[in-house]
């Protein structure tokens, strides 16, 4: 465990120097995590996300088209991103679940680890949002000056620790 929270401190400080980055740059910043992650509770999580405004929105997997592998039944996954892009909160903020709970498989097995993933449908919603958010504001050149955060995985670990050593070594 002491490793993994090492990772998040380089990665997190790789983050915060993008994100300065980005936002003096007039971008814009969205992070994501699942809801109940506990990172969205460290204390220099909480700083960064004050200090560039972030509005929160939270929303489902299941009605983005997040569904078992086992036997296609929805997953709920609980997904949270916050950002200072008003397009994102837009277009994910009607995707919270209207399902019967008994409709939904429980998220464990390979379901959680694929489940890590973004379906298509979030895909879309996330770039049909920079889009509009590029439309809006005017932006000439969005791909550096975006910045979207996404969690510690098991599978993104080798990528991310080379990632890390390099900021470490910036």
């Amino acid at each position: 465990m002491r490793k993994h929270l090492q990772l998040f401190r380089a990665l997190w400080r790789a983050t915060e120097k993008i994100a300065a980055e980005c936002q003096a740059n007039g971008g814009r910043i969205a992070m994501e995590w699942p809801t109940g992650c506990a990172y969205w509770n460290d204390q220099s999580v909480r700083e960064f996300v004050a200090k560039y405004s972030l509005d929160r929105v939270d929303f489902n997997g299941c009605i983005l088209g997040l569904v078992s592998e086992i036997d296609g039944k929805p997953l709920k996954k609980p997904w949270t991103v916050k950002s200072n892009s008003s397009q994102i909160i837009l277009h994910l903020r009607d995707a919270v679940c209207k399902h019967y709970p008994y409709e939904h498989r429980q998220v464990k097995g390979s379901d959680a680890k694929m489940s890590e993933n973004y379906t298509d449908n979030m895909v879309d919603r996330i770039h049909s949002a920079w889009s509009a958010e590029v439309s809006k504001t005017g932006l000439t050149n969005p791909p550096s000056q975006f910045a979207f955060c996404d969690a510690v995985t098991t599978a993104e670990y080798s990528v991310q620790r080379r990632v890390a050593m390099a900021a470490l070594n910036a």
